[in-house]
């Protein structure tokens, strides 16, 4: 897909007609980070943590090829059937798996994927404990070379984030 004509249609047609945000910025670093793995020959699962109206699922489900793509969120059914239509109009919506759980409330047994992740979004609850949580709990379930983003990681408004993020990489040095 050609980097300029995706931005554009992102900002002019994706934007315009999909609520909550994925800014420009947001969307380089996708682009960047899904082109490298979308190829299937790389292999896993995707996975995005706090799903919305499906903004940056919507990115996502364009590079995972014919990866399986998990979305957890805690939405009422509502908001996940505006998330699906999103999806489905403007992304690829074969393949969902939606899992409607507080993914801090999840044990390591009960969170399984047909095949190890190789990208994880990581955009739920903006609290220390539940980005730490979401960390732990998810990184054990990524394939060698899998990438882990974390959405909000610089906002001043969710310091949250950025806490749970270097908890998490701290306890793994």
């Amino acid at each position: 897909m050609n980097f300029e004509r995706y931005l554009s249609h992102y900002k002019n047609v994706i934007d315009k007609e999909v609520e909550g945000w994925f800014y420009p910025k947001d969307i380089i670093i996708t682009y960047g980070l899904l082109t490298e793995i979308q190829s299937d020959t790389f292999g896993g699962s995707v996975c995005e943590i706090g799903v919305a109206y499906g903004k940056s699922a919507i990115a996502i489900s364009q590079f995972r090829g014919r990866s399986k793509f998990y979305l957890y969120d805690i939405f009422d059914d509502s908001a996940k059937q505006i998330a699906e239509k999103n999806i489905a109009k403007f992304g690829n919506a074969n393949d969902l798996i939606w899992r409607l759980q507080d993914t801090t409330q999840l044990k390591p047994e009960t969170v399984e994927f047909e095949t190890p992740i190789r990208f994880l979004h990581i955009d739920g609850c903006h609290e220390h404990p539940a980005v730490l949580s979401d960390l732990i709990l998810f990184s054990n379930k990524m394939a060698d070379g899998g990438i882990i983003v974390v959405d909000d990681y610089n906002d001043y408004e969710y310091p949250g984030v950025n806490a749970g993020t270097v908890e998490f990489m701290l306890s793994k040095a």
